[in-house]
């Protein structure tokens, strides 16, 4: 577009300057017959002179324009191969693009069935120690797998969320049963704050992971005492998690795969990039704090 604009305007130009000199001469040709008649000069050839002067203006004219169309003609072609390019560059992006997702889904899914599979065959195996041994390094696969998939869908943006009321008070309860064992076998102390009652409008699936992978990682970064607080004010419901923990640089904990150790599992490093995720898409906020030597996550809710 910029190069037919700038062609047009030197065009344009140039009959501009035409049309000057045109009119120029044609001023001046009544000045030019009357001293010709005054000097009794023939004038026989001023209209053969003026025909020749059309003829080559139109010529001029008609070479322009032919240049002109020829410019426009030459400019949009290569318009047209331009966006041919672009757009088959972007079609070809977005096909290798949704190979790779494709291919991906098909491994995880894949995956996943196999593990299925082995799971139900187990089943049918005496539960003696060997076996249960394989289960649980099953169970764990069939873990890593679902939260490679859910990291998978949280970065291609394909979560859906299905609001609902919630009685977080109550699912914050049932949710803390079964931590209640591996709390006390790593001699944790706990104190909770519940207030009763408190609603909330959200998802239920993912506000039940959000609270489950923040009880995961006290276990697994935790030290000695844990406070648990469910609580509201005019605006907010908050849920907050403190534990005494190692120092921590508190920016980089949401990096997906982020792990202070060196590790063999493909999907650590998660918790707190799934938390984080989740708790965007529920329509919370997510703050995390260390003031040695205690860590605080804490979640608010809307109301």
């Amino acid at each position: 577009m910029i190069l037919i604009s700038l062609l047009l305007l030197l065009t344009l130009i140039c009959l501009v300057g035409l049309l000057y000199r045109y009119l120029k001469l044609k001023r001046a040709l009544p000045l030019l017959v009357a001293q010709l008649k005054k000097e009794t000069v023939p004038v026989k050839t001023t209209e053969a002179d003026l025909q020749d002067l059309a003829v080559a203006l139109n010529q001029t004219l008609t070479e322009q324009a032919a240049t002109l169309a020829k410019q426009k003609e030459h400019a949009a072609l290569e318009q047209q191969q331009q966006t041919a390019k672009l757009q088959k560059a972007q079609q070809q992006a977005q096909a290798t693009q949704l190979a790779l997702t494709t291919a991906s889904e098909n491994l995880l899914n894949a995956a996943q069935a196999q593990l299925t599979a082995a799971q139900t065959e187990l089943a049918q195996v005496e539960q003696d120690h060997f076996a249960a041994q394989i289960k649980y390094q099953l169970d764990q696969a069939t873990q890593q797998l679902a939260d490679l998939k859910l990291y998978q869908q949280l970065a291609m943006q394909q979560v859906t969320i299905h609001p609902q009321m919630i009685d977080l008070t109550q699912l914050l309860k049932r949710l803390l049963q079964p931590y209640y064992e591996d709390l006390q076998a790593q001699n944790f102390r706990l104190a909770l704050q519940l207030t009763s009652n408190l609603k909330l409008q959200s998802d239920p699936v993912f506000v039940e992971r959000i609270i489950q992978e923040s009880l995961d990682n006290v276990l697994a970064h935790g030290q000695n005492e844990v406070r648990i607080n469910l609580t509201k004010d005019a605006h907010f419901i908050y849920l907050t998690i403190q534990n005494q923990s190692l120092p921590v640089t508190t920016k980089q904990l949401t990096a997906p795969f982020y792990t202070a150790q060196p590790t063999t599992d493909p999907a650590a490093g998660l918790g707190l990039y799934f938390i984080q995720e989740l708790v965007h898409l529920t329509g919370g906020i997510l703050t995390l704090s260390y003031d040695q030597p205690v860590f605080t996550l804490q979640i608010s809710w809307r109301l």
